[in-house]
């Protein structure tokens, strides 16, 4: 293997995007774009313009590796789960897919939340050694960072989706309506009854 690809994330990256785009089609659709991007955009736009310090996004550096773990547990469970069904006789590609999709989705958003977890430390430690004057590279990398944090939010919205669809898949009976007993009315056949 060569040592560049060795620590590539891009297929990771690849295989999470194709996952998103619908049967039939070679893009993302526009909504898609808009809720996944545009709007963490926006927002980290905003952050840039009131002028955010970084001080200000400690709290998400637990959040990240948190997250982080949380991602990471949940595509072990999907890799045992493909392992499980894949042994069973009434094997589904359709949820093999599924499983595969959400897989790559949990190591993106894991890959996501280390890269944005580094990006505010590193920064952070780059940013005290610079000049006092230089608060707009405080406040570009505050903006940068706020961005992907609700991108990894969005995401991880959607890597939610995804894996209540495998749940609901694989054990569709517990949303079947309940069946209710319908009482059968009683006949009074009492003595009284018959004389009159």
């Amino acid at each position: 293997m060569n040592s560049n690809k060795r620590f590539s994330v891009w297929p990771i990256f690849t295989r999470h995007y194709k996952g998103l785009v619908p049967a039939g089609r070679r893009h993302l659709q526009a909504k898609t774009v808009v809720y996944l991007f545009v709007i963490p955009a926006i927002i980290g736009a905003l952050t840039f313009i009131a002028g955010t310090s970084l001080s200000a996004l400690e709290p998400a550096i637990a959040g990240l590796g948190v997250l982080a773990g949380g991602f990471l547990a949940g595509f072990i469970l999907l890799m045992e789960l493909r392992v499980k069904i894949r042994e069973t006789e009434s094997y589904r590609v359709h949820l093999g897919r599924m499983i595969g999709r959400t897989a790559a989705s949990a190591m993106y958003l894991m890959v996501l939340c280390i890269l944005t977890l580094m990006l505010i430390i590193v920064a952070g430690v780059i940013v005290d050694a610079l000049p006092e004057t230089w608060t707009m590279v405080q406040h570009i990398v505050s903006g940068l960072a706020v961005a992907g944090l609700v991108h990894i939010s969005t995401t991880g919205l959607t890597f939610l989706r995804r894996l209540f669809s495998v749940y609901a898949q694989m054990f569709s009976g517990d949303f079947a309506p309940e069946l209710q007993s319908v009482d059968q009315p009683t006949h009074d056949i009492s003595p009284n009854r018959r004389r009159a």
